[in-house]
């Protein structure tokens, strides 16, 4: 007599199991760029930059970038690294910005191939406030100076908000009517791609919820037999 009320429980459960998968703080993304044509580039060498700002300009970690599973299509990285704030890592490993300040920043060179690949973790908790926390993306000529992008105000080729929602990302191709810092002509370079990377914690748990509701679904049949 007392299986629909079990039913009801098993339901319950999954409901509150599914919540918590979406209100998952951790959200992955494959970053994908085309690099050709800084091949052979007069402005080069060129260096990959993250930078991770804090909205509140306090530093309170409440954001943490994971760069990860980098693939120069062919390139490679080169030896040496540079990183301020809560910034560590390596281009052969991978790499951490925290916003433990508010400015955190990490660069190092590259010899381009024909594309660069990575996946981009960000967990952040909320934080309230107007600003959120920021995550930018850009590639660095010979002088460190950002190559030319159609961002308005900033050179870069990517743009993360991080507030206390889901991150609206913004991409942006390069400038080719500008020409680098460090010389050369213009490059033509497509705004980069982010696609979702569904964790394999978001499986397993939805997984979880169907043989739950399957599991009462199947007693319930069989008191009604």
């Amino acid at each position: 007599m007392n299986t629909p009320s079990r039913f009801l429980k098993l339901l319950s459960f999954g409901a509150i199991l599914a919540a918590a998968v979406s209100l998952r703080a951790d959200i992955t993304y494959r970053v994908t760029i085309a690099t050709d044509a800084l091949q052979g580039a007069p402005a080069g060498p060129f260096y990959v930059d993250f930078q991770l700002f804090d909205g509140t300009g306090a530093g309170n970690a409440n954001t943490t970038v994971s760069l990860s599973n980098f693939n120069f299509g062919g390139g490679s990285s080169v030896a040496g690294t540079f990183d301020a704030g809560g910034a560590s890592g390596s281009l052969d490993s991978n790499i951490t910005l925290t916003d433990s300040s508010f400015y955190n920043e990490f660069y190092q060179g590259f010899t381009p191939g024909s594309t660069l690949q990575f996946d981009l973790q960000i967990s952040s908790s909320p934080q309230g406030g107007v600003t959120p926390d920021s995550f930018a993306f850009a590639f660095l000529d010979s002088t460190l100076s950002n190559l030319p992008t159609l961002a308005p105000g900033s050179d870069v080729f990517s743009y993360v908000e991080i507030g206390d929602r889901d991150p609206v990302v913004t991409n942006y191709a390069s400038n080719d009517s500008i020409i680098p810092n460090a010389g050369g002509p213009g490059l033509s370079i497509l705004a980069p791609s982010f696609q979702p990377v569904p964790e394999a914690s978001t499986f397993g748990a939805a997984a979880a919820v169907g043989l739950l509701a399957l599991a009462g679904l199947r007693r319930r049949k069989q008191v009604r037999a």
